[in-house]
């Protein structure tokens, strides 16, 4: 293989890869839906959120420590600290409580009643949508534009519908289809509209 066929098939394979990683991402943040409407009928939304949130970051602190990534700088602390309270705290226990009205605190006395099978999904939400997930994420951001990716999440709610139908046996209302359409729709504008005005701009 001479050195331009190199070049050019390492792109593309990152492409793929980074692909791969969006989908991925896609469908482990869709499926979370479906675990919170199983885990939240023996625990609260309060109990939930911090289970989840203290497996997420077990799993994630391994991950820390076998890369050995830098600890974040004093400066910013303030940051993170805002974004966990706002995104991770605040957001979850709102999902959560919202996920018992709509389709698709006290933890240590919540584990003590629940079942095996609430236990196993409140770890799947820790695993597989909030630690993965945002690995995911962050690795697909390094690798392309934040309107991108952002376009992306547009994708969640018509694949959680999939899955609460396929799992939970919860048939869409009618209305719902064409907002699901539009949702699509809209990825794919943002998808090809960015490649198109790059190709304008580079003729």
């Amino acid at each position: 293989m001479t050195a331009v066929a190199r070049a050019v098939s390492r792109p593309s394979r990152e492409r793929v890869i980074v692909i791969g990683a969006v989908a991925a991402m896609v469908c482990l943040w869709a499926s979370a839906f479906v675990a919170i409407r199983f885990a939240d009928r023996e625990l609260s939304p309060g109990a939930l959120a911090l289970g989840r949130l203290l497996v997420g970051s077990a799993a994630l602190g391994i991950l820390v420590l076998v890369r050995r990534a830098p600890l974040p700088r004093r400066s910013e602390l303030a940051g993170i600290v805002v974004c966990g309270v706002l995104w991770f705290g605040v957001y979850n226990v709102a999902l959560n409580a919202a996920e018992r009205r709509v389709d698709a605190g006290s933890l240590v006395n919540g584990i003590g009643h629940a079942g095996a099978s609430t236990v196993a999904w409140m770890i799947y939400l820790g695993v597989a949508p909030t630690a993965a997930g945002f690995v995911l994420w962050a690795y697909a951001l390094a690798r392309t534009t934040a309107g991108r990716m952002g376009s992306t999440t547009y994708l969640v709610p018509p694949l959680a519908l999939l899955l609460g139908w396929a799992f939970l046996g919860e048939v869409p209302p009618a209305l719902v289809l064409p907002g699901g359409a539009l949702c699509l729709a809209g990825v794919a504008l943002a998808r090809t509209g960015g490649r198109r005005r790059s190709r304008v701009s580079g003729s």
